[in-house]
């Protein structure tokens, strides 16, 4: 990328919609609708990919009920701002403010190693789905893929710092050690 201001693994936070007006603003809906990362003076990434992704100075920036709307540094009218439609938001995983102690980002779950209690190894979280009442951890493993809610009953420990999860076995649904 061009430079986003930061270093780290590009991650997606938003998609780009189409130009708003003509003075070559754009729709931005982040993935966070609480995100603190859309602010004027920030340089951000937009693409089609992390590594097809270019750098731009965040020049104004206002929320409305739709999402934000931003005009980027080098982007004056609506022709401009139309290239960038159906593009992505990415950030560096370090711009993002630090979680709480009981909170973990999802982009930090993505390729943990998955392992029991008892140490058997189940396989590597490739997606995290939010389903209603709690999140899905999807883990690829040896033996498939296996959805594994992410509640207390079943997840024993996320820890992103030692590079693994810890479950519990889901009785019928997620049989380790047996062929």
């Amino acid at each position: 990328m061009a430079g986003a201001g930061a270093t780290g693994a590009l991650i997606a936070c938003g998609r780009v919609g189409r130009p708003h007006g003509v003075r070559g603003e754009l729709r931005i809906w982040p993935l966070n609708p609480d995100t603190e990362l859309l602010v004027k003076g920030r340089r951000v990434a937009l693409g089609h990919g992390p590594r097809e992704s270019t750098g731009f100075d965040l020049v104004d920036v206002r929320q409305d009920a739709k999402g934000f709307l931003v005009r980027l540094r080098g982007v004056e009218d609506r022709e401009a701002a139309a290239r960038w439609t159906g593009a992505t938001w990415f950030e560096p995983r370090d711009a993002f403010p630090e979680p709480e102690d009981d909170e973990v980002y999802i982009a930090d779950l993505i390729g943990l190693a998955v392992r029991t209690e008892d140490g058997e190894p189940v396989g590597v979280i490739t997606d995290v789905w939010e389903a209603g009442a709690g999140d899905l951890l999807v883990i690829r493993g040896p033996r498939g893929e296996h959805l594994v809610p992410n509640i207390d009953d079943f997840v024993v420990r996320l820890d992103p710092a030692a590079g693994e999860a810890i479950i519990r076995p889901i009785e019928g649904l997620l049989e380790v050690g047996e062929e």
